[in-house]
């Protein structure tokens, strides 16, 4: 844990995406202050679980998207940048942010009618900040893919010229 802390932590926690999460957490806490919100907070914990379970989903596909542009040329750039698996570290992150929000939300709707004010505000918080954390990180991650993926295109793009450029020396040599 300390290793990832050193070497993913300072990017993991100082992301745009982190500080919407807490934003948002910090507002559920005081909006759960109310009764009425109290009382409604089983659906939507159960809701927020469901949808971090379903970005889990999303999250596997896009690694898979991710794994196909791995070819020998692809795989030296990100060598280059510090390696696949710090390539692939905000998708992890982002999976196992989707499945600790689904684990909140359904333990937390499942502890809620057993607590009190403050347990269920802490609870809704928690919850709330991890769902929204998985959902900015998916909007992150989709930004990032799409960063790959043109980072590759031009690779890919540079690979044809060169190609081309060889075979029209090659025919001029005969």
């Amino acid at each position: 844990m300390r290793a990832w802390l050193k070497r993913y932590g300072r990017g993991t926690f100082r992301s745009w995406d982190f500080y919407v999460a807490i934003v948002c957490g910090v507002a559920a806490y005081f909006i759960c202050g109310s009764k009425a919100v109290r009382t409604a907070a089983v659906p939507i914990l159960m809701g927020e679980a469901a949808i971090g379970v379903g970005l889990l989903a999303v999250v596997f596909g896009a690694i898979a998207v991710f794994a196909t542009f791995y070819d020998p040329s692809y795989r030296r750039v990100l060598d280059l940048a510090g390696g696949f698996r710090s390539a692939l570290m905000p998708y992890i992150t982002v999976a196992v942010i989707s499945a600790l929000a689904g684990a909140a939300g359904i333990i937390g709707a499942l502890a809620l009618p057993a607590l009190g004010v403050f347990p269920t505000q802490l609870v809704c918080a928690a919850s709330t900040f991890l769902f929204v954390w998985s959902v900015a990180g998916m909007v992150s991650i989709t930004e990032l893919t799409l960063f790959h993926a043109s980072r590759r295109a031009e690779l890919m793009g540079g690979a044809d010229e060169a190609e081309t450029i060889r075979a029209k020396r090659l025919r001029s040599r005969t």
